[in-house]
């Protein structure tokens, strides 16, 4: 550990090094030998993967704390864009071995490899690569991202050595870098100090993360101080050591004064901004105004007039301060202004700095009758700060988005984004305005299978008004026996029904479906356009109708001898059919299947009750006229005899398998 002489600003780190500690790690070395070599597969390539953990690493440019103990093991994990591509099982690498080669499916890979400490993620690290077919490809990981684990923490082990007879005030300040929540941790080293050890010590659960670690001793009747500025690295499951700091008397270096002011102004106007409630001036050894470069700072709560007089210590050795003025103007986000250019220090001090007035412009939020509301990050913000507008509508309304505008008078400022908005301060007052309405959903219409017609187009319902619905008289499904019916929520009409012209109730979106209901009844059309002779009132089986041909076939030869299996319900004349056809050539159900109606193709000779059941339902009533006679059935009597019909009286006959009778093929649907 470096010795601190001075002030502990003369070992702050410079920017770049701090960039590197914190986002890349400084990770350089291996931790272990590769594991062995793995023939490839022919037209498979292959990565030799090396992982780096952040142990060992030393920068003398660099002021980084670094856990003290190693992981105990990596998982190796694998993803890829590239289609069809097999990814491997997660590899594990257990303690020393860092180092594997896998054989990969070439194309573009994401390898990751994460780091434990126990059973605890604590660290990361991930590189893209192009695997390239019969090629070995190296593939190093540097474990350069804290993970936060799932309420884990790390430890920071603290020790520092002072004379405490020379000094008033210690203190140790661990404040998480950006990109890191959180709030300062600080220790009164001396209310830790152990006077047997003239040292404090101790330890601190952290949550995971990178600190600014700040150590300041001071001796006020003196105005003497000294101290010390590292960047601390905390891994969950792992300790962080801090503990070889020793200061002695020699180190404590002399503050001189830095005073002067700084006027805080309205748009127009010389007087105090309204609201505002602190003034803080803080001084920087850098001109990037960093964490890590601070030097002393001056707050002044609830100033009274313009100019803000402020006052602070330094080291007599700073010879050039940069600084940084924050502002805080009630519940407000702090806002922060820089000045540009650095002040010279001399060595006895400058208490007559005037910095650059601070010139603060008002926002005016929006709040309408009913508190639907659009407001501001900030009542207050400088010129190029980027405000966020916060969006809060009562229940059932939302902000009417066209309607949002912020104007500095008459002109426009752009407001980008859709939730949140955003837009950037110009140098004068704004007020914002907007419009909120009630919230509108929209209903959508689906043909749901018509070939012809249109649907009515999208419709907007406002919340709590009922909508009348559309309507399409028009719409029909050709050669089906469906008839349009309304609207359904579901496409299959399981759902809600809504009829054309309707009205919608309901407070949601909504597609609303064609409906569709059977046209067919007996002695009807059906889609073939034969006559409909059947219902069984279910889809058992895949149908629900009978049709028959709209002309009897005349003078069919039975042509068939004896065959067992056939049936004579409704259902049967089907499977009579295929049983006939399978064993004999040149039948009447050879006939009955040949036949072609309206497109469709599948008819068959109809069972003995299918026969009866169009004499009883068609020629009885008077619907089809059929010539007068026995019709051959597909239900088989005996070795000699067929069951035929008589079709206007529906008798039952046994007719010899010789005889010449006419056909009415069917059809199920």
């Amino acid at each position: 550990m470096i010795k601190v002489k001075r002030f502990f600003y003369k070992t702050l780190i410079t920017a770049s090094a701090i960039i590197a500690v914190v986002f890349a790690g400084g990770c350089t070395h291996p931790l272990s030998k590769n594991t062995g070599e793995i023939l490839p597969e022919a037209g498979q390539g292959r990565i030799t993967v090396t992982v780096h953990g952040i142990y060992g690493e030393t920068d003398s440019g660099v002021r980084t704390l670094l856990p003290s103990g190693g992981f105990t093991k990596y998982i190796l994990g694998f993803s890829s864009d590239t289609a069809g591509v097999s990814v491997p099982d997660p590899v594990q690498l257990n303690g020393g071995a860092n180092s594997r080669t896998i054989e990969l499916t070439p194309g573009v890979w994401t390898v990751t490899a994460t780091a434990y400490a126990g059973e605890t993620a604590s660290g990361s690290g991930s590189k893209t690569i192009t695997v390239i077919a019969d090629n070995t490809i190296s593939v190093p990981i540097t474990i350069d991202t804290i993970l936060p684990g799932s309420g884990d923490t790390g430890t920071f082990a603290y020790g520092v050595s002072f004379p405490k007879d020379k000094t008033t005030a210690a203190s140790l300040t661990l404040s998480p870098l950006d990109g890191y929540s959180g709030t300062d941790t600080q220790i009164d080293l001396l209310s830790v100090y152990n006077a047997g050890q003239s040292k404090s010590s101790g330890t601190q659960a952290l949550t995971p993360g990178y600190y600014l670690m700040t150590i300041v001793l001071e001796n006020t009747a003196a105005r003497l101080t000294a101290g010390v500025t590292e960047v601390v690295h905390i891994y969950a499951g792992l300790t962080t050591d801090g503990t070889a700091y020793s200061f002695t008397e020699n180190d404590f270096s002399a503050l001189v004064p830095l005073a002067g002011t700084i006027s805080v102004k309205p748009g127009s106007g010389d007087t105090l901004p309204p609201g505002l409630s602190k003034v803080t001036v803080i001084a920087y050894s850098d001109a990037s105004c960093g964490d890590t470069y601070k030097i002393a700072e001056a707050e002044i709560a609830n100033p009274a007039a313009n100019p803000v007089n402020w006052r602070m210590h330094i080291p007599s050795s700073q010879g050039t301060v940069y600084f940084k003025t924050l502002i805080d103007a009630g519940s407000n986000p702090r806002m922060v202004w820089k000045e540009g250019t650095a002040r010279a220090v001399p060595a006895a001090g400058k208490e007559d700095i005037a910095l650059d007035t601070i010139r603060v412009y008002s926002i005016s939020g929006y709040t309408d009758s009913l508190n639907n509301a659009v407001q501001p990050d900030r009542t207050m913000a400088l010129q190029g700060d980027t405000v966020t507008l916060a969006v809060t509508a009562i229940t059932n309304y939302v902000l009417q988005s066209e309607s949002l505008s912020v104007k500095q008078g008459i002109t426009s400022i752009p407001v980008t984004g859709s939730g949140p908005y955003t837009f950037t301060m110009p140098a004068g007052d704004v007020a914002v305005s907007a419009a909120f309405g009630l919230i509108t959903y929209t209903v959508t219409y689906n043909k749901n299978g018509a070939t012809h017609g249109t649907v009515p187009a999208a419709q907007t319902k406002t919340h709590g008004v009922n909508l009348t619905l559309g309507t399409s008289s028009d719409l029909r499904q050709e050669g089906s026996v469906y008839r349009f019916a309304g609207w359904n929520t579901q496409p299959n009409g399981s759902g809600t029904d809504y009829a054309l012209s309707g009205t919608y109730t309901a407070d949601s979106p909504v597609t609303l479906y064609a409906k569709w209901v059977s046209c067919t009844t007996v002695g009807g059309k059906g889609p073939a356009g034969g006559w409909v002779f059947y219902d069984k009132e279910n889809y058992d089986g895949g149908w629900r109708y009978m049709e028959c041909a709209v002309n009897p076939i005349d003078n069919v030869q039975w042509g068939a001898e004896y065959i067992a299996g056939t049936g004579i319900e409704p259902g049967y004349g089907k499977s009579n059919t295929e049983l006939i056809i399978a064993n004999f050539t040149g039948t009447a159900a050879h006939t009955a299947r040949s036949y072609s109606l309206g497109g469709y193709s599948d008819w068959f000779l109809p069972s003995f009750v299918e026969l009866y059941w169009i004499s009883e339902n068609l020629q009885k009533r008077g619907i089809t006229s059929f010539t007068s006679g026995n019709y051959w059935t597909s239900s088989i009597l005996n070795g000699g005899s067929i069951y035929a019909v008589t079709i206007d009286s529906g008798l039952i006959y046994y007719t010899p398998i010789n005889s010449i009778l006419p056909i009415l093929p069917v059809r199920y649907f």
